[in-house]
């Protein structure tokens, strides 16, 4: 059986399989470039208090931080929105591991810049037992150090060539992203691990959660 991340890497060589060179180069390159912009230094980090928060979830009701907390530890995942098909893969590897995670104790939940209806139509599409929270503007993931400006020839291929509409989609014309991250965080709001990473094609496998001596106890 292969790993989540031959699954993340088959679906990679599918889709940039069917596509042109100057569009995987101009993809690559942004890419690479905001690897190399040092976003990755300004993400919260193990120990940092995690911001509260009140974000709409897909049926439009208001969710608090502080009263998700108080049930448990809670496992966030920043995703880029329903047109990106590893996020798609990514929602679905998380609700495979929805019921592991719950029997440590872990709530779950995805937060994306989308807005409640295309979330509400994720979550049925990918049959999510856990609720996505729209996040306006990736304010929350500004405030975590995950937010970035879509670069203008990345924007141009995903408006022109993919008919990506992020205006639609995220109810303003900013063009930002967050970078695709997670975070297990405490009762007490402190973050307790964190992963993330500038490449959207790669996500976490959940083995890194699950072998932490914080869900033992």
């Amino acid at each position: 059986m292969k790993s989540f991340q031959e699954k993340m890497a088959a679906l990679q060589k599918t889709l940039e399989g069917r596509m042109p060179a100057d569009y995987i180069q101009i993809m690559h390159k942004a890419t690479a470039d905001l690897g190399a912009s040092g976003i990755q230094e300004g993400v919260l980090k193990v120990g940092d208090k995690f911001p509260a928060f009140t974000l709409k979830n897909q049926d439009g009701a208001p969710i608090q931080s502080t009263e998700i907390f108080k049930k448990g530890p809670v496992l966030f995942t920043f995703y880029r929105g329903i047109w990106c098909p590893y996020c798609n893969m990514d929602l679905g590897y998380l609700q495979q591991n929805a019921e592991k995670l719950a029997e440590l104790g872990v709530q779950l939940f995805a937060i994306s810049p989308e807005l409640p209806a295309f979330l509400q139509k994720t979550k049925q599409q990918q049959k999510l037992d856990f609720d996505l929270l729209h996040d306006f503007k990736s304010e929350l993931g500004q405030e975590l150090g995950l937010r970035f400006s879509v670069p203008t020839e990345l924007k141009a291929l995903y408006a022109n060539q993919f008919k990506i509409d992020l205006d639609k989609h995220q109810g303003h014309s900013d063009w930002t992203l967050p970078m695709p991250a997670r975070f297990l965080v405490d009762q007490d709001g402190v973050i307790q691990y964190v992963e993330s990473n500038p490449d959207y094609t790669t996500r976490p496998a959940l083995e890194a959660v699950y072998a932490l001596d914080f869900l033992k106890k």
